[in-house]
């Protein structure tokens, strides 16, 4: 007996993926990145206790450097500058790294 092939379908896998987020994500997706979160948050709490310190949270308290110290005042606490220079039409920048710090930005 023969059997007659068919054409299939159904489009392929990426068209399957796009229809299937057109609606935006869907629920057990969003919950997984909100458990992902709550487990690196955990984390990042434990890791600052054990080092007798407490999370950072704000964007301020993220910034580089311990945040009881002072300043480097040659470079303001960015560890260094962009410098620029032309060549022939070409602009280059460059990041040089603080001498006075060594790249800290802490005093």
């Amino acid at each position: 007996m023969n059997t007659m092939m068919t054409r299939p379908q159904a489009g392929t896998v990426e068209d399957l993926e796009r229809d299937d987020d057109a609606g935006g994500y869907e629920r057990d997706e969003t919950d997984a990145l909100h458990r992902l979160i709550k487990l690196l948050v955990a984390d990042g709490d434990r890791r600052a206790a054990a080092a007798g310190r407490r999370a950072r949270r704000t964007r301020a308290e993220m910034k580089a450097g311990p945040r009881c110290a002072r300043e480097c005042s040659a470079c303001g606490g960015a560890g260094g500058h962009v410098e620029q220079t032309t060549d022939g039409g070409t602009v280059r920048q460059t990041w040089r790294t603080c001498g006075a710090c060594r790249g800290t930005g802490v005093a």
